[in-house]
């Protein structure tokens, strides 16, 4: 898929510019498929998962949360990046919100799009959703929380 490689790129130009600097949730110690309907209920529309699915990538979002038009005049957009690292419980949530900016001179039509930055905010919002959903729907399930002794 193009756009993921296009995404790879652009996340890796923000590490190397140091900008990354968003809220890991540590120490989840709920069941993964758990964890995945939360990413999936948090963030407005997944674009892409892995196939180990431990990474989630939503698809553009204005800097508010809503679906991004590719066709609008915003001269930004977000896309979020959600990791699941960890083998085994706990797991750990590492959420990455990366802000593009319009290109200067370039058309609506066009994708000229560059790396500026991260939202916290946004960052922080999803974090108060994945935490929310893992509350509400955090049943105990016995095969997964069984232990002998």
């Amino acid at each position: 898929m193009s756009s993921q490689a296009v995404l790879w790129l652009v996340g890796g130009l923000a590490v190397v510019n140091g900008c990354i600097s968003e809220p890991t949730m540590t120490n989840l110690d709920y069941p993964l498929p758990l964890i995945e309907k939360a990413i999936q209920a948090s963030v407005v529309k997944v674009k892409s998962v892995t196939q180990n699915k431990r990474e989630f990538t939503s698809d553009y979002l204005t800097k508010e949360g809503r679906l991004w038009d590719p066709i609008g005049n915003d001269p930004q957009r977000v896309v979020i990046k959600i990791a699941v690292s960890g083998d085994r419980r706990p797991y750990d949530l590492d959420i990455e919100t990366l802000v593009e900016e319009r290109s200067t001179g370039q058309p609506s039509h066009s994708v000229g799009f560059k790396a500026i930055g991260t939202s916290k905010k946004l960052s922080q919002e999803i974090q108060f959703r994945i935490q929310n959903y893992l509350r509400q729907n955090s049943r105990r399930n016995l095969i997964d929380d069984f232990r002998a002794f």
